[in-house]
């Protein structure tokens, strides 16, 4: 309740009545409410941390036959809260009264009434005012729109954003540094406490009361998750408030500057105007709090790891936190992995986070909701020789739930294997774990059936493997040890082909000079074909089909009116009948045959060690314009069912494989020739 303040008149004044209208009959002199420096216009707000104002009072005589004294009573009242009445004995000629601070969200009507010291008092509204509100909703919650500050032996709300207000070594210190040059040995929890500058980021973390909480009840200190929101919504052009630098957000007014810190090294006044660390709820695993850091550069909301610089505190609403409700198991039976649930409640936050951090560093996160407060976590098996710790934490709060983990016994693990990949020659396979059984079985399988194993134990980590050589098809050895696979393979390379290409492929792509079907010079882009259409169209001028095309004279034509499926064009290069298009099986064996070797966004080659073909990227068409024109598109002569005809697709910018498609036989696309060996 708030504090009343009386101030005795110096004048005597013989009738104590407030209001205008005399106490009692009949009155010899009575006392008139006049006038006050609170806001009543309306406009003019109560500033929300409140303050010491005046009620003045004047004196009216009035002439009666006796004179009658009665004493008259206030009380201000904060929107439906009534207020205490005070007494008023006669006398009084002004009335200091304390307005309490406003941290709420809302603007808050402030009301004084006066009435009779009576059994029934009939109370009558003098002043109205309203006073403004401490906290702005900003990125779906209500912070306050000042800094933790210390104001007479008391924390409090600073009303003015250019106050830094207090720092502090971690949200979860009660003690706070004022700004100033240097720390003087004294910080505020708010009584002054001598602290030395190295005790400061552990002093009093037991007895650990929430600053903002102590400012009011109705506030407590952020959470990771509200400062989640903030960082998520930051608007780096909204640099600068009030002549201040800092941080704004999106679809609000909220402003956070760049306040500096205190040095915890030697207790400077740094970084004002240049960088900002604003304090949170909670710690990860080692204690580290959590704490986000702006500067003109960038921002990052983590945990405060270096321990170098104290920070500013902004509070919250005091809205319910997620909290923990449950876990089962309570504990790990061994050392494998398994599964834990988590049950959380979670207050008043839409989402927030559950973790689990082990003293090893391990760290598992899931998101929750209120729609959905519990989750599942696969806590990894333990392939460490130590037992680990792990601690839970909601909303980077940790609950005070742990269990112990045991360390590994019993164990075989995997360490390395060499080679990874081998060729196709005889070759050695050595596998290499860490283990304390006194057996264990390591077997190797290949795709191609080939199985071997060996034994290994704790004093035989290193198991070799005497591989034969490959006579066939690339293959590829899984490792497993116990029956279980490790995930590990080696590949070893095919046999040798010593066959040749099938067909003899054509110097370069289908082309057509001076009326003549010819083969494109090297490295010249050929022309589309559509499927088995004597029609060739050169793109060698633009993207866009010119509008003319050679069968093998020039004829003016549209794109959509050139004829398909009419004649294999390889035929037509003299002596005609010579040459024909590849089939699909001709080409899949072309471009499997040996590695080929890339000129980016140009070519593919490929070699049987006799021929070599030279595969140009030329695109295609469907509509008259050329696309896609680093890629090689060439038709094979294998129609296929529903008006569709099969061509190969390969892409010269990465090293991606080729594949057999299929299209409409509309499509231009260029064209390779085979003939017979």
């Amino acid at each position: 309740m708030m504090k009343k303040v009386i101030r005795l008149a110096l004048l005597p004044v013989v009738c104590a009545a407030l209001s205008v209208t005399s106490c009692s009959e009949p009155v010899l002199v009575e006392t008139v409410y006049e006038s006050t420096d609170l806001p009543v216009n309306g406009v003019t707000l109560i500033p929300f941390n409140g303050g010491v104002y005046t009620l003045n009072f004047k004196t009216e005589v009035v002439t009666k036959a006796d004179t009658t004294y009665r004493d008259c009573q206030y009380r201000i009242n904060y929107g439906d809260q009534v207020g205490e009445a005070v007494t008023v004995d006669h006398g009084i000629r002004s009335v200091d009264v304390v307005i309490e601070p406003n941290y709420s969200e809302n603007k808050r009507k402030v009301s004084v009434e006066t009435a009779e010291v009576t059994a029934e008092p009939q109370w009558e509204t003098v002043i109205k005012a309203f006073q403004a509100p401490a906290l702005e909703k900003s990125c779906g919650f209500y912070w306050a729109k000042g800094n933790v500050v210390l104001r007479d032996g008391r924390f409090a709300i600073a009303d003015d954003l250019k106050e830094p207000g207090l720092f502090f070594p971690r949200g979860g210190s009660r003690y706070g540094v004022p700004a100033g040059a240097s720390y003087a040995g004294t910080a505020y929890g708010p009584e002054p406490v001598k602290v030395p500058l190295e005790e400061l980021y552990s002093k009093d973390q037991e007895t650990y009361t929430d600053v903002c909480t102590m400012v009011d009840p109705g506030l407590r200190t952020p959470s990771y998750m509200e400062l989640y929101y903030l960082y998520a919504a930051e608007d780096l052009s909204k640099s600068e408030s009030e002549g201040l630098s800092g941080i704004g957000f999106k679809d609000t007014y909220f402003f956070l500057p760049f306040y500096g810190g205190i040095s915890l090294e030697n207790g400077t006044y740094i970084g004002k105007g240049e960088y900002g660390g604003y304090l949170g709820l909670g710690s990860n695993f080692s204690g580290d709090g959590v704490i986000y850091s702006m500067n003109r550069e960038y921002t990052i909301l983590d945990y405060n790891l270096a321990h170098l610089t104290m920070g500013s505190l902004r509070c919250v609403k005091n809205t319910a936190l997620p909290s923990y409700v449950s876990h089962e198991p309570a504990e790990a039976a061994d050392c494998r992995a398994f599964d834990i649930k988590v049950v959380t409640d979670p207050g008043a936050f839409e989402l927030y986070e559950i973790s689990w951090e082990s003293d090893a560093g391990d760290v598992l996160f899931e998101d929750a909701t209120d729609k959905v407060p519990e989750q599942v976590f696969t806590i990894p098996a333990n392939t460490t020789h130590q037992a680990k710790t792990w601690k839970l934490f909601v909303n980077r709060i940790y609950t005070g739930k742990s269990f112990v983990q045991p360390e590994l016994t019993d164990y075989v693990r995997y360490v390395s294997h060499d080679p990874g990949k081998a060729e196709a020659e005889a070759f050695r396979l050595s596998v290499t774990f860490e283990s304390d059984l006194p057996s264990f079985t390591v077997a190797i399988k290949g795709t191609d059936g080939y199985e071997a194993q060996q034994e290994g134990s704790k004093d035989k980590l290193t198991v070799v493997f005497d591989v034969p050589a490959n006579t066939g098809d690339e293959r590829t050895f899984s490792i497993s040890v116990n029956g279980n696979d490790l995930g590990k393979t080696v590949v070893q390379a095919a046999a040798p082909k010593t066959a040749l290409f099938s067909v003899i492929w054509s110097p370069a792509a289908l082309t057509i000079k001076d009326g003549k079907y010819v083969f494109a010079a090297p490295g010249e882009k050929p022309m589309l074909f559509k499927w088995k259409s004597r029609y060739g169209i050169s793109y060698a001028a633009g993207n866009d089909y010119p509008g003319k095309a050679y069968g093998p004279e020039e004829k003016a034509v549209n794109f959509s009116e050139i004829p398909d499926s009419e004649v294999d064009p390889c035929t037509l290069v003299e002596p005609q009948g010579t040459w024909r298009m590849p089939s699909m099986e001709e080409l899949l064996e072309l471009v499997s045959y040996t590695d080929p070797v890339l000129v980016p966004n140009v070519s593919w080659t490929l070699t049987d060690g006799d021929q070599s073909v030279t595969l140009l990227g030329a695109g295609s068409s469907s509509s008259g314009k050329r696309i896609a024109d680093k890629n090689i598109m060439i038709w094979s002569s294998d129609p296929e069912l529903g008006g569709k005809c099969q061509y190969l697709m390969w892409f010269t910018q990465d090293g991606k494989q080729p594949k057999q498609a299929k299209t409409a036989a509309k499509t231009a696309m260029q064209v390779r020739c085979v003939r017979g060996k």
